[in-house]
């Protein structure tokens, strides 16, 4: 729901939003803190940094070890208060891991994030998320380099290429996911316009 451009008032559902309405998915909280996060790196406001810190000890809470404790699971959307359930007690919305890979890079760019603020996540948490990245996900091809779910699951044929990406925001933390990531990227790509600059600024970043 929003603005109903036709009579300047809230859309049709707006009413309704309570009953109905439910916590966003962790890909959409984690943009959220990491904009909190810049505010606060901008006005030094501790009203910026609290919500983020709350929001990223949720979000690790709900991180599973899996893998002899080496790697991290998590799902694309979990309940998070009785706002979540419909009145037969069933999830708002469905619970598991997303096929589309692209939802878990934005979940590790802003534990990184995290991360390098000083918050929640620490060393062992993005080590962790390296060794699922690096010794789980990828394939260890260099050549022709591709990534699986997260679970292991099978690809979903709706994002058959995508179950898994190259978690880019480990670059800086680990030198075999630079390697795969200098050996495969197309910096004339979709994501290029962005990350090449962004890679290139790292020290000892790769020309």
């Amino acid at each position: 729901f929003g603005i109903d451009l036709k009579t300047g008032g809230w859309s049709a559902g707006y009413g309704t939003r309570l009953e109905t309405g439910f916590s966003n998915p962790a890909n959409k909280q984690n943009h959220i803190a990491t904009w909190l996060l810049a505010m606060h790196d901008v006005t030094g406001d501790a009203q910026y940094l609290t919500p983020a810190r709350m929001w990223f000890q949720e979000m690790r809470s709900r991180m599973r070890v899996v893998g002899e404790g080496k790697r991290w699971v998590w799902n694309y959307w979990d309940p998070a208060g009785p706002w979540d359930f419909k009145a037969d007690h069933s999830p708002q919305h469905w619970v598991g891991v997303h096929p589309n890979g692209g939802y878990y890079s934005i979940d590790v760019d802003a534990m990184v994030d995290a991360f390098e603020h000083g918050v929640v996540f620490t060393k062992a948490d993005i080590d962790r998320l390296i060794a699922t990245n690096r010794d789980f996900m990828w394939n260890q091809k260099l050549t022709g380099a591709s990534f699986r779910r997260i679970d292991g699951e099978a690809p979903d044929a709706r994002w058959a290429k995508s179950p898994g990406l190259l978690w880019t925001r480990l670059l800086p933390y680990d030198e075999v996911l630079r390697s795969v990531f200098v050996a495969n990227h197309d910096p004339a790509g979709w994501g290029g316009i962005g990350i090449t600059p962004w890679y290139l600024s790292l020290s000892g970043g790769t020309r």
